[in-house]
C-alpha cells in the first residue's frame, strides 16, 4: 500500500516474508523514487497485515494528508 501522508512524505506499507532483505527494501525505494520528484520522501514501512476496507478489498493507494 502506498500512502501519501503529506504534501511531499509517501509512506510504502509491505507485508513481509523472512525472504524479503535490505537489498530487497533498497531496489523498492530506488524503483519508487524514479516515479516521483526528488522533493517527494519515501520511506518503507514493515506491517504485519494491511488492513482491508468495509467490503474487504484492499486500497493500494492512500490518501492520507487530511487525517493528520
Amino acid at each position: 500500500q502506498v500512502a501519501q501522508v503529506s504534501n511531499d512524505k509517501w509512506e510504502v506499507r509491505v507485508v513481509v516474508t523472512s525472504e524479503f532483505n535490505i537489498d530487497d527494501e533498497r531496489v523498492l525505494l530506488e524503483n519508487m523514487n524514479l516515479l516521483v520528484t526528488h522533493k517527494t520522501e519515501i520511506t518503507i514501512k514493515r506491517m504485519p497485515m494491511i488492513q482491508t476496507t468495509a467490503s474487504g478489498k484492499y486500497r493500494w493507494v492512500i490518501n492520507e494528508c487530511n487525517n493528520k
